[in-house]
């Protein structure tokens, strides 16, 4: 007997291709986010350690102007870095969200197509088994004739 085939496997397969590449658009997004995430960690924990030594050592005795003028410059440059990194992250926030509706529009479109092939090969099984019971039968009932 010949065996199922689906008429929409190319479009099956074209929306597993889509539903792949929402996949590794989302996951490339987040990768980005992390890293971003990553910076904005860093950024503050240096800024922390800096401010953490300045105190350690500057208060006590003469007070230098200049250091506490760079390290304030520092603080202010760091702030500012920080903001675009927040920014950057905001932008690519709003593209995974994005990204993530189109990977579920995908995924519904691949499962609609799926379902329906899980469906008519179902049917093809049904009308299979109908068609090989009646073979059989019509096997006995000759083979039932013949010894009468």
């Amino acid at each position: 007997m010949a065996a199922f085939s689906f008429d929409l496997q190319a479009v099956l397969e074209q929306r597993k291709r889509l539903q792949d590449l929402c996949q590794r658009e989302v996951a490339e997004l987040q990768t980005a986010m992390t890293a971003l995430e990553k910076q904005l960690t860093e950024l503050n924990d240096g800024v922390r350690a800096e401010t953490e030594d300045m105190r350690r050592g500057n208060l006590l005795g003469n007070i230098d102007l200049a250091y506490w003028t760079a390290h304030r410059r520092f603080t202010i440059a760091m702030q500012q870095k920080a903001t675009l990194i927040m920014q950057e992250l905001a932008g690519e926030k709003v593209k995974l969200d994005a990204a993530r509706q189109r990977l579920l529009a995908a995924v519904v479109q691949y499962k609609a197509i799926e379902k329906l092939r899980e469906r008519q090969a179902a049917h093809w099984q049904q009308a299979r088994s109908r068609r090989e019971t009646r073979d059989l039968d019509e096997i006995y009932n000759r083979a039932d004739a013949g010894r009468r």
